[in-house]
């Protein structure tokens, strides 16, 4: 079953996408991540507060100080990463990000790149002080570890049926 995110969100209540002021933290968070590099994560203190709670299928993390450093770990880890923004969408002060990741990672996929889609929740007032990501973390992850990824797409397949 799939679901059309576009159409679940853009059919909510409420949205708000002419006010000025959030539209243009949620713009620079876009136009942030859409070029983020291990060079320049000086800055998310453009977009995080400093008490950012940042929440994934992995990671809690607290403070932009804890949540630099684990890009900054990222980065060190990985031989590419990219970050598409799909679409958008705002009501008051909370946004939903649609977006596509590609990333190669030594000990993943062969080293190949992995990509795939999720959805970011943000909640801001002059900046953002809630991230919260959802993401299938087999997508991501587990279908390409050696042997347990094989287990895991089997496991996917049979689920299908």
């Amino acid at each position: 079953m799939s679901i059309d995110f576009k159409n679940v969100v853009g059919n909510s209540t409420g949205i708000n996408n002419d006010a000025d002021a959030s539209n243009s933290i949620i713009d620079k968070f876009v136009d942030i991540y859409s070029n983020l590099t291990a060079n320049n994560l000086h800055l998310l203190g453009d977009i995080y507060d400093n008490e950012i709670e940042f929440r994934d299928p992995v990671h809690q993390i607290s403070g932009l100080s804890a949540l630099t450093n684990y890009f900054s770990g990222m980065y060190q880890n990985i031989s590419q990463y990219e970050i598409d923004i799909l679409s958008r969408t705002q009501s008051g002060n909370t946004a939903y990000l649609e977006w596509n990741m590609k990333f190669a990672h030594p000990s993943l996929n062969k080293g190949n790149q992995i990509e795939f889609t999720g959805v970011s929740k943000l909640r801001f007032s002059e900046k953002v002080y809630y991230h919260h990501d959802f993401f299938d973390l087999g997508a991501m992850l587990y279908e390409h570890v050696p042997v347990f990824g094989s287990v895991v797409r089997m496991i996917k397949k049979r689920a299908a049926k």
